[in-house]
């Protein structure tokens, strides 16, 4: 679903920021300072998710 490479940041013990040895809150900062966004959402993803919302009749 998303562009690759990506790597989860979503709870405090993630891969990414163990690999960085940061605490969550610091290498969220890090990664706005820098411009670099949390995750890619592309149109295609958008697209897939407007079609799954549709079949389970949720849209």
């Amino acid at each position: 679903m998303f562009a690759a490479p990506v790597i989860a940041i979503s709870s405090p013990n993630t891969h990414a920021c163990q690999l960085a040895q940061m605490q969550t809150n610091a290498f969220r900062q890090l990664l706005k300072q820098r411009n670099i966004p949390l995750y890619s959402y592309e149109i295609e993803d958008f697209e897939l998710d407007l079609k799954n919302l549709r079949e389970f009749a949720r849209l």
